[in-house]
């Protein structure tokens, strides 16, 4: 005799066989969600650090032309208090005896283009040449602004601080015209068409004025003189040009804590570092992708993980 299944016994059967294919479904869908949240996650990041940290400068609160003003010459310092420079500063060797020093290279870089060339002193590049002629022309009208302040300086601590910015130029650009002897650079002789500007625009000037515009103009020039040094001393070869490099910018930092310690800089002439940059950021921070991106990838995913979760959760046909 045949027995015919029961009705009960053929559903069991059914939820039975589709359990593992519901629970693997279920997965799939886990997994699909849980991806698109970790794919989403630097999207999300980005979207929400950035305006954190714009907020601040945002709430800074604006100060007033003038009282910036008052404030600055309240603070003029006493001609006592003007910091100076250690007069070693200026004593350095620039231009050694040939293999004295043990850090020179004895060939030029692999990727040395055809104006490289090897000297004495190590190889000689592009930048290197550059820096030199850098230096000559800070000089050529640093010197003259400097001189200017003795006589038409507001404070006597300006006064004071423009004499010596003058002296120390004069014997800065002695030491640059040994290197740019010793190395065959050819270097300016006259101002450039913005420094002759410059030079014309506080002419006229006098007392508190000048004192505003000759810190504002020597507080930049420094500044942007100082990003090149930098860049120079950290990746020169050539001997003579990292002695007189090192000496530049001790000398140079030093004129800048001299033009800040007037109290007349106006700082909001002066750029702002650049943000700093994430040292680890996925592909969608980097790229820039921001929140939206960040909704659509999970879209995306869900969607994905919900098909993928009804196709292998269903049952099969008999």
């Amino acid at each position: 005799m045949i027995m015919s299944r029961h009705p009960l016994s053929q559903g069991s059967s059914s939820v039975t066989s589709t359990g593992p294919r519901s629970r693997r479904g279920w997965l799939w869908l886990a997994g699909a969600i849980g991806a698109g949240v970790l794919a989403a996650t630097p999207a999300m990041a980005s979207a929400s650090v950035a305006p954190a940290m714009a907020q601040p400068r945002a709430a800074q609160p604006q100060v007033a032309q003038q009282n910036l003003h008052e404030a600055a010459h309240s603070l003029l310092l006493r001609p006592s208090d003007v910091p100076t420079t250690p007069p070693e500063l200026f004593e350095r060797e620039i231009v050694p005896e040939p293999g004295d020093d043990p850090a020179t290279p004895a060939q030029l870089p692999a990727d040395a283009g055809d104006d490289w060339v090897m000297t004495e002193w190590g190889p000689l590049g592009p930048a290197d040449r550059d820096i030199i002629v850098k230096i000559r022309q800070a000089g050529l009208w640093e010197s003259p602004a400097g001189r200017m302040a003795m006589t038409q300086g507001g404070s006597e601590a300006v006064r004071k601080i423009g004499a010596m910015i003058a002296t120390e130029h004069a014997k800065l650009d002695k030491m640059d015209l040994e290197a740019a002897e010793a190395l065959g650079v050819l270097v300016p002789n006259d101002m450039s068409y913005n420094q002759s500007i410059w030079i014309s625009q506080m002419t006229p000037l006098r007392g508190a004025a000048f004192d505003e515009v000759f810190t504002d103009r020597l507080r930049l020039a420094h500044g942007a003189v100082v990003v090149a040094l930098a860049a120079s001393r950290a990746g020169t070869q050539n001997t003579v040009v990292r002695n007189l490099v090192q000496a530049t910018v001790d000398i140079v930092m030093g004129h800048l804590t001299y033009l800040e310690s007037t109290g007349a800089v106006t700082w909001a002439n002066v750029p702002v570092p650049p943000e700093p940059t994430p040292e680890r950021a996925g592909f969608f921070a980097r790229s820039g992708m921001q929140s939206m991106t960040a909704w659509v990838i999970l879209a995306v995913t869900l969607g994905i993980g919900l098909l993928g979760f009804f196709r292998v959760a269903r049952p099969r046909g008999n």
